[in-house]
C-alpha cells in the first residue's frame, strides 16, 4: 500500500462516501484483520488542518465506520456529518483522511487519503 493517494473524481459534501483500501506491512504484504493492533482515522481539512466530526485518532478497527476483512481489505465509510465543508465560501475543499495501524511487535503503518469535497450550497 503506497503512503498517500489522491482521489481524483471531487464528491459531494453532506453525502454517504465509501473509500476502499487494501492494508499491507512494509513488505508489501497483506495484513489481516486479526493481525491488526489498532487502526485509527483522523480526518482533517488540509487547508487549516480543522479536525472535522470529532474524528482525531478515533478507533475505526471494525467500528465506527471502518471495517477489515481476512484479506486486508479495508472500507471505510464516511457519513455526512464527515464530509461538511468548513470554508462555506470557498466551492471545493481538501480534506485527508489520515489511516495509521500498528500490528506485530511494535510496527506501524499510515495511508493517507485526499479529496475534494463540493460545496453543493455556495453561491457566488
Amino acid at each position: 500500500m503506497a503512503n498517500k493517494t489522491t482521489i481524483s473524481a471531487s464528491l459531494p459534501e453532506r453525502k454517504t462516501v465509501r473509500i476502499t483500501a487494501v492494508i499491507k506491512d512494509e513488505t508489501n504484504t497483506v495484513i489481516p484483520s486479526t493481525s491488526l493492533n489498532t487502526l485509527t482515522l483522523t480526518l482533517y481539512n488540509k487547508t487549516d488542518l480543522t479536525i472535522l466530526n470529532s474524528r482525531d485518532g478515533q478507533d475505526i478497527l471494525n467500528t465506527n465506520g471502518g471495517t477489515v476483512d481476512s484479506s486486508g481489505n479495508f472500507v471505510l465509510t464516511l457519513t455526512p456529518a464527515d464530509m461538511i465543508v468548513v470554508h462555506t465560501v470557498k466551492t471545493q475543499e481538501t480534506h485527508i483522511a489520515l489511516i495509521e495501524w500498528t500490528y506485530g511487535s511494535g510496527k506501524a503503518g499510515g495511508y493517507e487519503i485526499e479529496f475534494t469535497v463540493d460545496n453543493l450550497s455556495y453561491v457566488p
